[in-house]
């Protein structure tokens, strides 16, 4: 059965956003169910600490399938379309839950990196309870799995940049 599956990884410059997806691609090929990959990347300014989105869509399917050539085209995801979300920053998971849906799974680094609007005061970072409530109101989902990847990252490796890393498992 052809199935195609979405990841969407989010993040701000700087914390390795692009290069987990990159590795997550990778480590997937080598699933013998996944036929094709495909994906973009958003990172305009990626290293001035601003929003990274990266999708990656996989074609999966069973031995024997028949693949239609134009199968899987799209960059990018549809709304809705988040098999799994992997945040990097609690608030950029947030701004892109209108990807998700009651099925997605959310893997979540809670280390808080509060953007320009809400070091000048000019906005409020919310609690990481306040933004679970909003994931599972917009997404329906409850399947939020979430720990501090940097503070691991520091503690094991010495670096908050190996978080990315820790992220995947």
């Amino acid at each position: 059965m052809l199935r195609i599956w979405n990841a969407m990884f989010v993040g701000i410059g700087g914390l390795g956003t692009i290069t987990l997806k990159r590795v997550f691609e990778y480590a997937a090929l080598k699933e013998p169910k996944i036929k094709k990959t495909i994906g973009a990347e958003k990172h305009g300014l990626a290293q001035r600490e601003g929003s990274v989105d990266v999708y990656v869509r996989f074609l999966l399917a069973d031995e024997g399938d028949e693949i239609p050539e134009f199968y899987l085209t799209s960059p990018t995801i549809g709304i809705g379309e988040a098999d799994l979300v992997i945040g990097l920053e609690p608030v950029e998971v947030l701004r892109n839950a209108k990807y998700t849906n009651k099925n997605t799974i959310f893997v979540i680094n809670t280390n808080k990196i509060p953007p320009p609007s809400c070091i000048s005061g000019l906005s409020k970072y919310p609690s990481i309870d306040e933004i679970y409530e909003a994931l599972k109101k917009i997404s329906g989902s409850s399947k939020i799995i979430s720990f501090n990847a940097s503070e691991i990252a520091i503690e094991r490796m010495k670096q908050s940049i190996y978080a990315n890393n820790i992220m995947l498992g």
